[in-house]
């Protein structure tokens, strides 16, 4: 399978300077997503991203092109940068130092997660939590239970009493 995308080169002011379309193959798009999933980031509509491609001129297509490799690091280091800026902006503001002296939250201060064991989306989702439990901002508890067998609603259902009772506790 061929996964489809749409390149975009803009100038500083966000005028599109050059476009093509092109993409990869389902192999390559699935180790540079885990290659950026490994370092918390994803591949979306409007991320900076440095890529390793090879051109193709075709007759009956037109020009396109493939990807062979994309840059995690290139992308984290806007990300950084976007990140610095916006803090910037909120230290020069005031807010910034205005927000830590607010009173923490006390809504999902403590969070539990049902789902089956190796579940596809959990390894995704792991990679954004985590940052909130390492912050200390949220407490996350995994749960695994099967979803898709005839006892998973009692199961889940009976992992959803133990965690009613440890609240309560």
């Amino acid at each position: 399978k061929f996964v489809r995308m749409e390149f975009v080169e803009h100038d500083a002011t966000g005028k599109k300077l050059a476009q093509v379309n092109g993409g990869c193959w389902a192999g390559v798009y699935r180790r540079i997503t885990e290659a950026f999933t490994a370092v918390g980031l994803h591949l979306e509509p409007g991320a900076k991203v440095l890529v390793k491609l090879t051109s193709r001129l075709d007759a009956n297509y037109g020009y396109s092109v493939e990807i062979e490799d994309i840059d995690p690091s290139y992308s984290l280091g806007d990300l950084k940068a976007r990140a610095e800026a916006i803090r910037k902006r909120l230290t020069a503001a005031g807010i910034w130092e205005r927000n830590r002296a607010l009173r923490r939250p006390g809504d999902f201060l403590r969070v539990a997660v049902i789902s089956p064991s190796g579940a596809a989306g959990l390894g995704d989702f792991r990679s954004t939590v985590d940052r909130l439990a390492r912050a200390a901002l949220v407490e996350f508890t995994f749960i695994e239970a099967p979803f898709q067998t005839a006892d998973a609603a009692p199961r889940i259902v009976a992992e959803m009493r133990n965690l009613y009772r440890a609240h309560q506790a």
